[in-house]
Order: structure tokens, then C-alpha cells, then sequence
């Protein structure tokens, strides 16, 4: 799958009737360009799902609920409360982050450990929303004159492959090498889009309660960077032109706002921390923040012990990661679901199944929001072999979270040999939420030829056999 991927990128980047993309990774809505909702919602679905078939998703569900929390946050003092969000962490260094149709926003784990602050991370989260919300993907497709699917297709196709970097831009640049003058439009009109897409940002971002003056701010310090990195631009420079008057209406329109200095969240101290982890080797990670600790370098300690503890994890040394969680949780003076988490994600490591599942037990009774709680304590007990009660919670959580796919992948692992019919539904339903239908159709079909006598189960694969049929046909058809 992961190869046919591949070869569609390749025979839409080169198509001669669709221009490559490389300075715009920022698609919104397209109903105003002949697009339905149904063709923008697939147009996400499969860039998500290409994204996570070739391991670019960083799969962190603490990163991905705090990413989804704040889009809340913003998304209610955005022009458009009711536009549906899907963010989530890209398994990447650079300093980057996207929009695709249907609200799909990938924020790169770089980019968290470059904002220096939480209103500046937030301030790039609301630029791209921003872009969803007026409507550019359908401007911009009038005003290159493409009206179909399969010219956004190419385009969603440039988008992705310029967000994984390396030989993925070189590929595309080669691509458009001939085409200057339609380039040098384009370059025009995404600067449009960014100039609008930061007006609209910046007034979400004070109507939020966060610093609007910070992407201005932002934005200057990465310009700043790229000068002394010799012009080789930055990935969000690249995708996203900077220029020193795009800098200063930035400024300009943030001062005629409220000035607010909003302290940053335990939550962002602790996000940051745990992409940087991410994206450095665990002994760099491991040296890096014993530094820190030492002379001083940090603006939260408890976040350094912290990220500490999760580069020691990632070495799998149990006895140092847990004494500097321990150290993190001390300084922290009340209990946090991440400190929480970790502390029973190293009793996970070091096979303490009983004592991890009490710790998340323990700390879901405190914060019954936090799904990672529940993932963890689900994991324990299937590793120490307690299925009955991990069903009996995987199911109990799928009933609050019905769209979780890593909740119906854990209950397929569960059902496994236990229950075929249950375990095709279960596994159907993962596909089905991560965008794949022809995978979750043939599970469905699986699990409708199994035995079992579940009227109520049997209803709802029976309704997503006949939900998905025209759907995965029609999509067939296209394809050939």
C-alpha cells in the first residue's frame, strides 16, 4: 500500500496539468470552488492516511489531546466555532506545520521545541486554521482555473511530500524546474494567503486569550535565524514566505489589541519537553538536560526533570528515569496526568503490570479526560494477560471516545482469538476512523460472515457494509 502511495505521489507531481506545489502546504475549504464537502473531507482523509501509512504521524496521544485542547480553544474565537479540527503531532525536526481539507493540521514536533512560549505555538496553530476558514483552497483553485479532484489531488499529493522534507523538496523543485513564470504566480498568491491567513490568526489569537503580539515575534525570530544560517530558509520560511513588511503589519495589528502576557501551561512546558525527546537520540536528549539542570538553563525545572526521565526511558534505563520523574513530580507541588503517565509508563517498561495498571487507574479517577491514562492502563492489563478487565475498560472508554481508533485498535487485540466476529468489528472500526474504508470494508464483510449471535453488533457492521459499499466503488472507479 505503501509503495501504490507512493507511485500516485509521483504521477501527480509530475503531471503537466497540475503545477507542483512548494510554497503553499496550507489547504482549507472548498466549497466555493465546485468542491462538495463530501470531496473535501476524502481530499483530508487520504492525505491523513498517506501521512500515517508512510510513519510520519508521531502516534503520541499526550501531544495529540493537548494539540486538540488548545485547537478547541482557538477554534471558539475563530470566524467559524463550528468548523471541526483534527490535529496532530508530525514525527519531524523541522520548524514546519499544515493545513489540509476537512481541518486536518499537522503541527511538526520541531516547531513545539522552537516556540519559546505557549502563545507562540498557538499563534502558528491559528495561522493555519486561519487558512481553513477563508476558504484558499477554493481561491486558489479559481484562480488557476482547476476544477476537479484530481487537480487537488496533485496538489494535496505536492503538500505532503513537501512536508516530509529532504528528497521530497528536491524531488518537487526538479519537478517544477521548467514552469517559472507559473511558480512566480503562485509565490504571488500564497503571499496573499499568508498575509490574510496572519490578520485572521492574530484576531483569534487575542479573542483566545493568548498574546496576539507573539507571531509577529515569531516570525522575526525565525527570519533572524535563517540570516545567520546563511539563507539555507527554514522549513516554515519555505512553506510559508516571510517578509520584513508581512513582520511588521504583524506587529502593527497586534498593538492595536489588548497586550496580555499569558503564563504558559504546565501542559506546553511538559509538550515541549517531550518533542524535543522526539527529535534528538535519548543520550544526546540524556545530555542536553543534565546540562540544563546544571548550570541553570531552563525556564521551568520541573519540565527539565521531566524530559529527563523520558530521554532515560528511552534508553530503558528504569531506576534514572524514575528518579528523575520522581524529581519532576516534587517540583510540580500537585499531581499532573503526565507526570502520572510517565511514572506508570516506566513501571510498563520494566514489566510491573500490576503496579503500572494501579497508576493509571489511580490517575484516571484524578483526571478522567486524559486518554492517555486510559491507553496506558488498558496496555498494562493486556500485558499482564488481564483481558476480562481490559475489555471491560477499552469498551466502557470507546462508548465516551467512539472515534478513537487506537481505543478500537487495542479491543481488536483484545477480541483475537477470543471472538472473530468482535475482532473483524473491532479492527473495521480502527480502519474506518483513521480514513482507510476499503481495509475497514473488508473487515466489516469479515466480521459479518462470523459467527455470533450480538443483534446490536450485528446491526452496526451490517449499517457500515451498506455505509461503505457505494463509497469504496465509487472510489475504485476513480482510481482506474
Amino acid at each position: 500500500m505503501r509503495t501504490s502511495s507512493a507511485l500516485l505521489l509521483a504521477c501527480l507531481l509530475v503531471s503537466p496539468t497540475v503545477p507542483a506545489q512548494i510554497l503553499l502546504p496550507d489547504l482549507g475549504d472548498s466549497a466555493q470552488a465546485g468542491f462538495t464537502s463530501s470531496d473535501e473531507a476524502r481530499a483530508g482523509r487520504d492525505g491523513f492516511r498517506w501521512l500515517r501509512e508512510n510513519n510520519a504521524l508521531l502516534g503520541d496521544a499526550e501531544l495529540d489531546d493537548y494539540l486538540r485542547r488548545m485547537s478547541v480553544r482557538l477554534a471558539n474565537s475563530s470566524p467559524d466555532p463550528a468548523q471541526h479540527y483534527r490535529l496532530f503531532a508530525i514525527d519531524d525536526n523541522q520548524i514546519n506545520a499544515f493545513a489540509m481539507p476537512g481541518g486536518y493540521i499537522g503541527i511538526h514536533t520541531g516547531l513545539i521545541v522552537a516556540a519559546q512560549n505557549e502563545s507562540e505555538l498557538a499563534s502558528v496553530m491559528a495561522h493555519e486554521m486561519a487558512h481553513v476558514t477563508q476558504h484558499h483552497i477554493a481561491r486558489q483553485m479559481e484562480q488557476r482555473g482547476l476544477g476537479n479532484l484530481m487537480a487537488l489531488g496533485g496538489m494535496l499529493a505536492a503538500v505532503l511530500a513537501a512536508s516530509a522534507g529532504g528528497g521530497a523538496n528536491a524531488a518537487i523543485a526538479a519537478a517544477t524546474a521548467g514552469p517559472g513564470l507559473a511558480i512566480q504566480n503562485q509565490l504571488s498568491f500564497s503571499r496573499d494567503f499568508e498575509r490574510e491567513a496572519d490578520r485572521v490568526g492574530i484576531q483569534t489569537l487575542g479573542k483566545a486569550g493568548f498574546d496576539s503580539r507573539a507571531m509577529g515575534s515569531f516570525f522575526e525570530r525565525l527570519q533572524k535565524t535563517n540570516r545567520i544560517n546563511d539563507n539555507n530558509a527554514l522549513a516554515f520560511l519555505r512553506t510559508h514566505p516571510v517578509t520584513s513588511e508581512r513582520v511588521s503589519d504583524a506587529e502593527n495589528r497586534a498593538a492595536s489589541q489588548p497586550a496580555r502576557m499569558p503564563a504558559d501551561s504546565v501542559e506546553f512546558l511538559l509538550a515541549r519537553e517531550k518533542s524535543r525527546v522526539a527529535v534528538m537520540e535519548p543520550l544526546a536528549a540524556a545530555r542536553f538536560y543534565r546540562d540544563a539542570i546544571r548550570d541553570r538553563r531552563y525556564v521551568s525545572e520541573m519540565a527539565q526533570w521531566y524530559g529527563l526521565s523520558a530521554a532515560l526511558l528511552a534508553q530503558n534505563d528504569i531506576a534514572g528515569a524514575r528518579d528523575a520523574n520522581r524529581r519532576a513530580a516534587a517540583l510540580a507541588g500537585q499531581p499532573n496526568p503526565w507526570l502520572i503517565g510517565q511514572e506508570a509508563a516506566i513501571e510498563l517498561a520494566a514489566r510491573n503490570y500490576d503496579v503500572a495498571a494501579r497508576l493509571y487507574h489511580d490517575g484516571r479517577a484524578r483526571f478522567p479526560d486524559a486518554p492517555a491514562l486510559a491507553y496506558g492502563e488498558i496496555d498494562s492489563l493486556i500485558a499482564g494477560k488481564r483481558l476480562d478487565p481490559a475489555r471491560d475498560l477499552a469498551e466502557r472508554e470507546v462508548t465516551r471516545r467512539p472515534d478513537s481508533a487506537v481505543l478500537w485498535q487495542r479491543l481488536a487485540r483484545i477480541y483475537a482469538d477470543r471472538d472473530v466476529m468482535r475482532y473483524h468489528f473491532a479492527l473495521g472500526q480502527q480502519f474506518y476512523y483513521e480514513g482507510n474504508y476499503r481495509a475497514a470494508l473488508e473487515q466489516y464483510r469479515f466480521a459479518r460472515d462470523a459467527w455470533g449471535d450480538d443483534f446490536y453488533v450485528r446491526s452496526r457492521i451490517d449499517a457500515r457494509v451498506d455505509e461503505l459499499t457505494p463509497i469504496v466503488k465509487e472510489e475504485k472507479n476513480e482510481r482506474r
